[in-house]
């Protein structure tokens, strides 16, 4: 499978997710995800320039930082205590030749932001769940 399509694929799916992102030391209290498994479900990838931090705790400053958390990933070193690498979904141990230097898949990334989208930050959601974050 070709880089590019395991990580859209990894990031694209509706599902809940074992990734192993790492808790984020700024927080007050670890994110145990869905029913406490530490999965958690992914992001659009459209406009993700915008919406820096990235992950579900805001752990990754920038793109280059989550490339090279997949790369750490793939290559077996485990972020999170909680998470073994047996236990990473198998989308994320598929990932190939992948390297935080991956300027081709970082522009790739970036190519799939659009300058003139709606930034307004609506006052509810369809889902209920609470609105929050800052689109810069």
């Amino acid at each position: 499978m070709s880089r590019r399509r395991a990580l859209a694929s990894a990031l694209l799916t509706l599902r809940n997710l074992r990734m192993g992102v790492p808790d984020n030391p700024a927080l007050p209290a670890s994110d145990e995800g869905a029913q406490n498994t530490f999965a958690f479900r992914t992001a659009s990838l459209r406009n993700l320039t915008f919406t820096a931090p990235y992950s579900h705790n805001g752990m990754f400053r920038t793109l280059v930082d989550v490339v090279g958390f997949y790369e750490d990933t793939r290559g077996g070193r485990a972020r999170n205590p909680n998470v073994s690498s047996e236990e990473l979904d198998p989308l994320v141990r598929e990932l190939r030749d992948l390297d935080a230097d991956d300027v081709d898949l970082i522009e790739f990334l970036r190519a799939l932001s659009d300058d003139s989208f709606d930034r307004t930050i609506p006052e509810r959601v369809p889902s209920g769940l609470p609105v929050g974050g800052r689109i810069q």
